[in-house]
């Protein structure tokens, strides 16, 4: 684990539980965002990976209309800050939800890879 994170359970108590939940969510995302400019790629096939897990019952844990609520939320994002530092990050994630939708528009079961 993450020495920050160890450090913040260390601090977790019954009353302030749900604060230092909400700070390790947001350090999880930073970090994670922080990824995508490392240099090695890795976040886009790591991206990639996620949009077509599945759950243990076989469903997608991201759903068509997760996938869509994405693209959209990133043309939002695009079109109120067309020069934002994660203009690229947006433009990225709207080209893999489409591919995800488009190859599972596609797959089929019998379909050899």
């Amino acid at each position: 684990m993450d020495k920050f994170l160890t450090f913040l359970e260390s601090l977790r108590t019954e009353d302030n539980a749900i604060l230092i939940e909400s700070i390790a969510s947001g350090y999880k995302v930073i970090n994670e965002n922080a990824l995508y400019n490392d240099g090695t790629g890795k976040w886009h096939s790591e991206y990639q990976s996620k949009l077509k897990a599945k759950k243990e019952d076989g469903s997608y844990a991201y759903d068509n209309e997760s996938l869509k609520y994405i693209i959209e939320d990133c043309k939002a994002a695009l079109d109120a800050l067309p020069d934002s530092p994660k203009a690229g990050q947006y433009q990225d994630e709207i080209h893999y939800c489409v591919a995800e939708l488009r190859r599972r528009q596609t797959d089929t079961p019998n379909r050899m890879r």
